[in-house]
C-alpha cells in the first residue's frame, strides 16, 4: 500500500529555490595558475612523509608548515588575525626548525635568496 504525503517547501525544481554558498567559500578572484613541477614535487613530498613519517626529516617540515599556512591562509571568519600570526609563526618554525624569530627570519631571506638557484636552494632546505 502506497501513501501520499504532501509536504510543504520548495521542490527542485522550483526557480525561487536558491541554496546560497557558505559564507567561508573561498572563491579565488581572477585567473590561478601554479608552476606544475612545483605542485608535483609539494605533493610528492608531502605523500612521503604521510606514509613514511620521521623517514626524510625535511619532507616531515614541509609537510607540518603546509599544514599550518593552510590554517592561516583559511578564508573563514572563525580564525581571527591573531591567530593567523600564531599559524604563520608556527609554519616558519616548523621550515626552518627553529622557535627564536631572529633565527627563523634570517633562514627564511636565505630560502628566498636561494630559490634562484637549485643548488642553493637544495642547502638551504637541507639546513
Amino acid at each position: 500500500m502506497m501513501v501520499q504525503t504532501l509536504g510543504g517547501g520548495y521542490r527542485i525544481e522550483d526557480r525561487e529555490l536558491v541554496i546560497r554558498p557558505p559564507i567561508d567559500l573561498h572563491l579565488p578572484l581572477g585567473t590561478q595558475t601554479a608552476d606544475p613541477m612545483a605542485l608535483e614535487a609539494v605533493y610528492k613530498t608531502v605523500l612521503s612523509s604521510a606514509s613514511t613519517p620521521g623517514a626524510n626529516v625535511t619532507a616531515d617540515r614541509i609537510r607540518v608548515a603546509i599544514g599550518w599556512l593552510v590554517k592561516a591562509w583559511r578564508n573563514t571568519s572563525t580564525v581571527h588575525w591573531s591567530e593567523r600570526i600564531v599559524f604563520l609563526k608556527t609554519a616558519f618554525e616548523a621550515i626552518t626548525a627553529t622557535d627564536k624569530s631572529h633565527v627563523s627570519a634570517q633562514l627564511l631571506r636565505d630560502l628566498f635568496r636561494a630559490s634562484e638557484s637549485p643548488q642553493s636552494l637544495r642547502a638551504c632546505i637541507d639546513l
